[in-house]
């Protein structure tokens, strides 16, 4: 499922307001809505009722109820507008999102199951936007992977972060469960083998229990993707389509201050082929084009070799030996803003 269109409502944004050098990339198409001007000159009018001195109780009650009437009808009238410009142009509804500036297109966008995105037209002022993923207020530095993206997020589909030569990066669905589980089980991942054959802790924590995981997985997509954009990714495949390791961004305090720390694994079947590198190098690149910190921290285990290895093949510096959980980790940084 793809962003085909974006709709609006007449009289509540601009698509001169959107466009990239001159020249707008997707289809745009506008929404009769004669009735929505009567509903504002009806409601001015109402307003004028209910606040008459003279207007007793019974009056503003009739007034009221007139009022939720009106703007029912209204509210099917947009609706009927919109199915009718959708399906004259062979348009489904979860292929478009609208570009809403009232509360009342929103709702009506929910009902219809039409992704949204809220716009902060000052000939509208007052509205909530409840519930809607994101609210925009000018339109100069948006472009149609932004749209896209609140698309997708109205929809509960995945972010694609990056694409190199070999693997697609993109947020975790709990379709990736299963597939998770068995990479963490994986030797050289949560537990590894010592020199006498034992088997110990791996340098990556394990996973929760299946359905504990499973809870932490929802509430992280949820939370972390859904509020700040960024956190741990999965890494595809291109060739097989198959989940081959994680990789991301997370956030650790550093001196009573948050910092963005990054963290990767790869399924050991596909190691020492470059693929670290080229996951890590589309990362920082993604946060040094879209994300507001200074730097990047990693920390490793002072016995993996490898991973310090790869940290400084990607430019990071060594700062300091630290602890953490009381476990003794090297930290490495990441400047990703030249002075």
């Amino acid at each position: 499922m793809d962003l085909q269109a974006l709709i609006y409502v007449e009289g509540e944004w601009n698509p001169s307001l959107f466009c990239q050098d001159g020249e707008v990339k997707l289809p745009i198409y506008k929404i009769l809505a004669e009735a929505a001007k009567k509903t504002e000159k009806d409601t001015l009018l109402n307003r004028s009722m209910i606040a008459a001195d003279t207007v007793g109780e019974q009056e503003e009650a009739a007034a009221l109820q007139g009022k939720k009437q009106y703007g029912e009808s209204i509210s099917q009238e947009l609706q009927h507008n919109i199915l009718h410009a959708l399906r004259k142009r062979s348009v489904q509804t979860r292929e478009v999102l609208l570009i809403a500036a009232t509360d009342r297109t929103v709702q009506i966008a929910k009902e219809l199951g039409i992704a949204v995105a809220g716009y902060v037209n000052p000939l509208f002022p007052g509205q909530t936007f409840a519930g809607v993923p994101m609210v925009i207020e000018g339109f100069e530095e948006v472009d149609v992977e932004f749209l896209d993206r609140i698309y997708r997020r109205c929809h509960g589909l995945p972010w694609t972060i990056a694409e190199t030569e070999r693997c697609l990066v993109r947020e975790m669905t709990l379709d990736d469960l299963d597939d998770l589980i068995l990479l963490y089980e994986k030797p050289g991942i949560s537990w590894r083998l010592d020199e006498k054959g034992q088997r110990i802790p791996g340098f990556i924590e394990p996973l929760y229990p299946r359905e504990e995981e499973k809870a932490y997985q929802e509430a992280y997509i949820s939370n972390m993707y859904g509020y700040y954009g960024y956190g741990m990714w999965a890494v595809v495949d291109h060739e097989s389509g198959k989940l081959i390791g994680r990789a991301g961004l997370e956030h650790r305090e550093y001196d009573s201050e948050v910092e963005l720390e990054l963290g990767y694994l790869i399924d050991p079947q596909f190691q020492h082929q470059g693929i670290a590198t080229e996951i890590c190098q589309a990362i920082l690149k993604f946060a040094g084009e879209n994300l507001d910190f200074p730097r990047i921290n990693a920390l490793t285990d002072p016995q993996n070799l490898a991973s310090a290895a790869l940290l400084q093949r990607l430019g990071f510096v060594f700062l300091e030996e630290t602890l953490v959980t009381g476990s003794p980790m090297q930290r490495y940084t990441f400047v990703t803003v030249q002075p």
